[in-house]
């Protein structure tokens, strides 16, 4: 098993992967596959993604997209409900997370998740935009320390907008905190419009605690 930086040569190889695994999600609708000009944007220096290659055919692959429409328009979203990014802080998304079916439960989203922290651009803010029923995307993203601090419907679709800055920790009281429904769209807006975040995710409930 290797971790390898990918790039426009590796274009087939990573849409080919794509289009397979997709077939194998027991929920496609919690997959959004890239657009192909936006794939091409990130494996031609618009981004870093990273592969998991196993006897040279990938197994895994993550992404950081560094999209500055797509960065504004994120930046806004996160900041709703209290201004967390300042004016010089670019909100870049984490994506394009995919395991082979036959590789899952091994770590290899976790091997790629820590090789791109260290490759990512420093003082960014690192965003997963993530629908509220993938609990398996909120349980990774809560336990590496991101935090839930925007929420927005989209077709009848409940998203979380959940952050992690690369230069400084994003403090909570852990001592204020309040337990709701992963699915409570109503509550999350309440809470968050009070200054809570999310912050873990457990038994389909999502603790919110106060941001200092």
């Amino acid at each position: 098993m290797e971790i390898l930086t990918l790039n426009i040569s590796h274009y087939k190889q990573v849409l080919a992967f794509y289009q397979a695994q997709l077939e194998f999600l027991e929920r496609k609708e919690f997959f959004y596959p890239y657009e192909d000009n936006d794939l091409k944007m990130i494996l031609d220096n618009g981004g870093i993604m990273l592969g998991a290659l196993d006897n040279g055919n990938i197994v895994g692959l993550s992404a950081v997209d560094y999209d500055p429409i797509y960065a504004q328009y994120l930046k806004q979203v996160v900041n709703t409900f209290y201004p967390y990014v300042d004016q010089n802080t670019m909100v870049y998304e984490y994506s394009g997370v995919m395991t082979d079916a036959r590789y899952r439960n091994k770590g290899i989203a976790s091997m790629l998740y820590q090789q791109l922290m260290q490759k990512v651009k420093k003082n960014i803010c690192l965003c997963a935009v993530i629908q509220l029923e993938n609990q398996a995307s909120l349980s990774f993203f809560f336990k590496r320390n991101f935090r839930l601090v925007s929420v927005n419907r989209d077709h009848n679709i409940d998203f979380g907008y959940l952050i992690k800055f690369t230069d400084k920790e994003f403090p909570v009281d852990q001592n204020d905190f309040l337990e709701i429904y992963c699915l409570d769209f109503t509550k999350y807006r309440k809470y968050l419009n009070r200054g809570y975040a999310g912050v873990y995710f457990e038994n389909n409930k999502i603790k919110m605690c106060k941001v200092i």
